[in-house]
């Protein structure tokens, strides 16, 4: 049986928590970026609160990581210009954690693992200023 020790869940969800606080900027781009901006705030949010609930569950975290990445994908596509751009790089950062987060799931290792989130944090950097 897999181990997922409750503190490796917590530390990886503090750790990408940390990044995507950095993406919640008030946006105000023109026309439909400003309802992607909008759009792709509201779905970071809806990230931080699911998956806090999660930190037990990596599979379920996983898939909230992954589903949110292609909500994202979707409102990005729908945008143009650095909007687009800065969203489709923050949906992939997003799948690269999803993906991470599956592994701890069949992960025996009992030393909490960190992600790398150096591509959520600049994507999402790229995106608040692409919404500002």
């Amino acid at each position: 049986m897999p181990m997922v020790p409750h503190r490796l869940s917590t530390v990886f969800a503090v750790g990408t928590l940390a990044g995507l606080f950095g993406l919640t900027a008030a946006c105000s781009s023109g026309g439909d970026n400003t309802a992607a901006c909008t759009s792709m705030q509201k779905s970071i949010q809806d990230l931080s609160t699911t998956s806090m609930s999660q930190v037990s569950d990596p599979t379920a975290m996983a898939k909230t990581y992954h589903d949110q990445a292609a909500e994202i994908r979707t409102t990005a596509n729908g945008a143009s210009g650095d909007v687009k751009s800065a969203g489709l790089r923050v949906a992939e950062a997003m799948d690269g954690l999803g993906t991470f987060v599956e592994g701890l799931a069949s992960s025996t290792s009992t030393t909490p693992q960190m992600p790398d989130n150096t591509p959520l944090i600049t994507a999402g950097t790229a995106l608040q200023k692409a919404c500002t």
